[in-house]
């Protein structure tokens, strides 16, 4: 009842109630859908790959159940969860190739001598697009490289948060608290002697305070000796700024002594930064994908894993394979007439040669599965072998229902 007095009354409420409390809009999910996913040839490759190497057996299960129309209660909030994770982690290796693929790299690359000789003898756009592909497809084809390779981008974000961040802050405080830019401090801080730096910056300090105590005029008007500058009566105003001025030597000299930590820290990332180019150096010729890519390259071809979208099998093409083989009446009784075609049967009565013929049927039937997975893998391709195995060829073979079709025209 769209239009009866009740939902005009439940609508009001709900106005008053978001002007009372207005509701952060909720953002929308533009992503595709499951149905979609399994229709896109590279999401459906995607998906099954992360599908295969999700550390948890109740996703490949859950995929069997999905191919062969079986999903239980449990598979519908759970297959809307592995969605969830699925564009986590695509979003995920977009960032990580994006980030190898940028100044990060160059960062990297300045210190790490591996990387360097890994890209003199090879090319570095070469080496870095196989770093980026590698970002993109050892997501949904090796979980633990994927890791790995993350690891580089992660551990380097890490120390730049946990170490360069609280320095950062520290900077910024000093130079907000005395009106100095960076390259002031950093400019007062050339000296090694940490005496000569702290009278450095005392003296660029003292330059921009000098503006710090007020000049008052000799006639005051009423209400001067309320709150002003820097928040104190007008008869402190010059006291202030003195007791400013005495405060700020001893921040100098904290900061004068800062130098020798910041050159520890650059030499700290410096070496952070070595130690992960080294990795991924070494791990261009100790994957096999990558290194695979790189033999591409070599022979003069574009950079691709040997296990791309034109030898997996999409989620449509699985069920395609599985729906023709499926062996239920629908199917069995395409595969029959095929058979019987080749073979230009006619009816038969025999019960003995229906047996025979009914176990070359399926023979085909276990055939065309080998040999369509074979041609196409992936995960879901993987599952229709593994739901194939599961039939029991006996019980096709003494189907009734299926036998008549041997004894028909």
């Amino acid at each position: 009842m769209e239009g009866s007095f009740l939902r005009k009354i439940e609508k009001r409420e709900k106005a008053k109630e978001e002007i009372k409390n207005p509701s952060t809009p909720e953002e929308k999910d533009d992503r595709e859908t499951i149905p979609e996913i399994n229709k896109d040839p590279e999401l459906s490759r995607q998906f099954g790959g992360f599908l295969s190497t999700y550390e948890n057996p109740e996703a490949r299960e859950m995929g069997m159940r999905m191919l062969n129309n079986t999903l239980t209660e449990e598979d519908v909030p759970r297959l809307a969860i592995f969605r969830e994770y699925f564009f986590e982690r695509k979003d995920e290796s977009e960032k990580l190739a994006e980030k190898i693929g940028g100044e990060r790299f160059e960062e990297i690359l300045q210190n790490a001598p591996q990387l360097q000789d890994l890209c003199n003898a090879y090319g570095k756009d070469k080496i870095q697009e196989i770093l980026r592909l590698g970002a993109l497809e050892l997501a949904w084809s090796d979980n633990k490289a994927f890791e790995e390779l993350n690891t580089v981008v992660t551990r380097t974000e890490r120390f730049e948060q946990q170490v360069e961040a609280p320095l950062q802050k520290e900077m910024s405080e000093f130079c907000k608290k005395f009106k100095l830019s960076e390259d002031e401090v950093l400019a007062g801080m050339d000296s090694d002697d940490p005496m000569v730096r702290m009278e450095q910056l005392q003296g660029r300090m003292r330059e921009k305070m000098k503006g710090w105590s007020l000049q008052l005029p000799g006639f005051l008007p009423i209400g001067a000796g309320k709150i002003i500058g820097w928040g104190e009566k007008a008869a402190d105003a010059r006291g202030s700024a003195d007791r400013s001025m005495e405060s700020s030597y001893g921040k100098a000299w904290m900061m004068a002594h800062q130098k020798d930590r910041w050159e520890n820290t650059v030499e700290l990332r410096n070496r952070v930064l070595e130690k992960q180019g080294s990795f991924m150096a070494s791990f261009v010729s100790s994957n096999k994908d990558l290194r695979f890519a790189l033999n591409r390259v070599i022979n003069g071809e574009k950079p691709a894993f040997k296990d791309s979208i034109t030898t997996t099998g999409t989620y449509e093409e699985a069920r395609s394979v599985l729906n023709s083989t499926s062996l239920d009446e629908k199917s069995a009784k395409t595969l029959i007439d095929e058979y019987k075609a080749a073979n230009k049967l006619k009816p038969i009565s025999d019960e003995a040669q229906i047996t025979r013929h009914m176990g070359e049927v399926f023979k085909e039937a276990e055939k065309r599965v080998q040999t369509e997975t074979k041609r196409k893998g992936g995960f879901f391709m993987e599952l229709v072998r593994a739901l194939f195995s599961a039939k029991d060829k006996d019980e096709f073979i003494n189907n009734p229902s299926m036998r008549t079709m041997f004894k028909g025209a």
